[in-house]
């Protein structure tokens, strides 16, 4: 029954050897009475299954080697956004207790884990929050900053550095600061009062 296979879709024509027979087949090694012809005795081995042969072959190597090392990288990953994730949510326990030199210590560590851009920004502006309540303006301004960069699109970011510098005295700078929250938040009046 493997050594020749014929199917037919109606009385004359023959379709394509289902996949599952195709793998024995091939596996098997048994190419020379494979057949593709409705009638056995009109059928002959098809040309192309030396080609087929070496090309499965191949195809079946790679897809051997090749998956357990992406499920390995998948793993790695997520592993590492699980900790990375885990190490932010403990600052984010640590910060609404209100116990804001460990929330620093803890997003500092987050940040440095974080490879996306987006939770980058987001730690930074949590960050800069931190310092504001420890009343470290300079670094908070610097964190402020820091998601601004980022591309962070939250009022807070640009207000809380404008308010920074302000708070530091360094008044050009938060004119300046001032101006592109403005520019960025043209509907937001915070920007007009802090000037």
């Amino acid at each position: 029954m493997w050594s020749e296979l014929s199917l037919l879709t109606d009385s004359n024509s023959p379709i394509e050897i289902s996949g599952a027979i195709l793998w024995i087949n091939l596996i098997l090694g048994s190419w020379q009475n494979l057949t593709v012809s409705p009638r056995p005795e009109l059928s002959t081995t098809h040309p192309m299954i030396p080609f087929l042969r070496k090309f499965i072959l191949l195809f079946s190597l790679s897809f051997l080697f090749v998956t357990p090392a992406i499920a390995q990288a998948t793993e790695a990953e997520s592993d590492e956004a699980e900790k990375q994730s885990r190490v932010s949510k403990q600052a984010d326990e640590f910060f609404v207790a209100k116990e804001y030199s460990e929330a620093i210590r803890r997003y500092k560590k987050a940040y440095g884990k974080s490879k996306v851009r987006t939770e980058k920004a987001e730690i930074a502006l949590k960050l800069a929050d931190c310092y504001r309540y420890t009343y470290d303006y300079r670094n908070a301004a610097s964190q402020y900053k820091r998601a601004v960069k980022l591309k962070i699109n939250r009022e807070e970011a640009y207000l809380g550095h404008a308010d920074m510098l302000k708070a530091q005295g360094e008044y050009a700078d938060a004119i300046e600061a001032y101006e592109e929250f403005a520019k960025a938040f043209p509907k937001d009046a915070r920007a007009a009062i802090g000037i």
